[in-house]
């Protein structure tokens, strides 16, 4: 707060007018190093709010995530996020340590297959593309793993399915079958079993048994005890991790104890899908219209910067892929929204883009989009009181205008010297609007 007050002042004694009072507001960035997570912020002040209506998918996408926490009480959370097109494993696992508080060196990232195969993903791996038949998990490691001999346990949940049929068999004449049913979790041993019992766990029972392609137990699974289980994971399949090992097992799970197979989402999805589905709409051009509040929404969400927009990280003093917030601090009282319709590709050709933006003319709640709450029942609404329009191409074009009278309430079109009154056609949300003037209500 004092940081982003010092900028301010300093920008209102180089800059104090009429104008920057009025039409002036304040960001704040934060920048992200996307190798040792230092984190730069910055209150930049801006004369106006400029809002991409250009499809960002040729260099961002999105990945979707489990997340396995260490607890086995806690449930697995479903996360995304939005990443450049290029970027690699140690991008994925840099905004995960991120966003969970995980020390990254804590974070096994894998791709788990049907029924029980896994591969862990190394650092430098691209980003895996969305398969229905491979998940990606992020298991979080203990520092310290309290694990027998530093061994983990991947634990490949199943439970009976009167309903699953075996192997070459029909479902209505089976036998019940162990069916594989949640996200394997990496957890410790002790989680399931007690000390030289048989399926007396907490959990449930560690079983060996060979998974069938269809995900189900070959053969009546027999738990064992922690002497069996010794001596088997000398031959169980392995993942090394650094100093540690991962032992692949079945696990019979508790009914009782299912609900730890519970996949809940992050709010994190419902961001990355709103913006997935943003991309997709402004790359298709048919569809609904799109609304100023999603545009202002993907603009204020994470991302991380393209190849040409590198940050300098000062630690790693080199330039790096960085991920990039920016959110608003301090509103203006007329705040200028400039749709950027105008793209301009690698070879410098450029194109103008004609979708249409809908924006509300009353009742614009740029609360949503604020960094800081502002007081109890206090929102910064604002309404529309002009919009400039652009008419043409990249090459030329022609300017008008739509404006409310201050003290009539009217709406009037401007064309060069012509002024008239608005027709119900000309008040309607055009693919031609280039430039928003919306003024804080109680404002005066």
């Amino acid at each position: 707060v004092v940081v982003a007050g010092e900028v301010w002042a300093e920008h209102g004694l180089r800059n104090r007018s009429f104008i920057v009072e009025t039409f002036w507001g304040q960001f704040r960035s934060t920048l992200r190093c996307n190798r040792c997570d230092m984190v730069s912020v910055s209150f930049d002040p801006f004369p106006c709010l400029s809002i991409p209506v250009a499809p960002a998918m040729d260099t961002h996408t999105t990945a979707e995530v489990l997340f396995s926490p260490l607890r086995v009480e806690a449930p697995v959370l479903r996360m995304g996020c939005r990443l450049l097109v290029s970027a690699t494993v140690g991008d994925l696992r840099a905004w995960l340590a991120h966003t969970t508080g995980v020390p990254r060196e804590c974070l096994l990232l894998a791709e788990v297959g049907f029924p029980a195969e896994l591969r862990v993903l190394s650092e430098g791996d691209p980003l895996p593309k969305p398969s229905s038949d491979v998940t990606v998990v992020a298991y979080e490691l203990a520092t310290s793993p309290p694990f027998l001999e530093g061994l983990c346990l991947l634990a490949f949940p199943f439970r009976r399915d009167p309903m699953a049929a075996p192997p070459g068999g029909c479902p209505g004449s089976c036998v019940p079958r162990w069916v594989r049913f949640a996200v394997p979790r990496l957890l410790p041993a002790s989680a399931f079993m007690k000390d030289e019992t048989r399926g007396g766990g907490g959990r449930g029972s560690v079983v060996l048994a060979r998974c069938s392609s269809g995900g189900v137990l070959d053969g009546e699974p027999v738990a064992i005890s922690w002497k069996e289980l010794e001596e088997a994971l000398q031959t169980l399949p392995r993942a090394t991790v650094g100093p540690m090992e991962v032992g692949c097992v079945a696990m019979l799970w508790r009914d009782e104890a299912a609900a730890s197979g519970v996949v809940v989402d992050h709010p994190t999805v419902a961001q990355t899908r709103a913006w997935a589905e943003l991309q997709q709409r402004l790359r298709g051009g048919g569809g609904p219209a799109l609304s100023l509040p999603q545009c202002l929404s993907a603009f204020t969400t994470e991302e991380q910067l393209g190849e040409t927009e590198r940050w300098y990280c000062p630690s790693c003093k080199e330039h790096v892929a960085a991920f990039k917030t920016e959110q608003l601090y301090r509103l203006p009282r007329v705040a200028v929204v400039h749709l950027k319709r105008f793209q301009f590709g690698p070879d410098g050709r450029g194109k103008k883009l004609s979708r249409l933006v809908e924006y509300p003319v009353r009742g614009l709640d740029l609360s949503p989009f604020l960094c800081r709450e502002l007081p109890k029942g206090q929102r910064a609404l604002y309404d529309l009181f002009a919009v400039a329009h652009h008419h043409g191409g990249i090459d030329f074009g022609h300017y008008t205008a739509t404006v409310r009278h201050a003290n009539t309430g009217l709406w009037y079109h401007a064309d060069d010297e012509t002024v008239s009154l608005c027709t119900p056609a000309q008040l309607q949300p055009s693919p031609s609007a280039y430039l928003l003037f919306y003024e804080l209500r109680g404002f005066a």
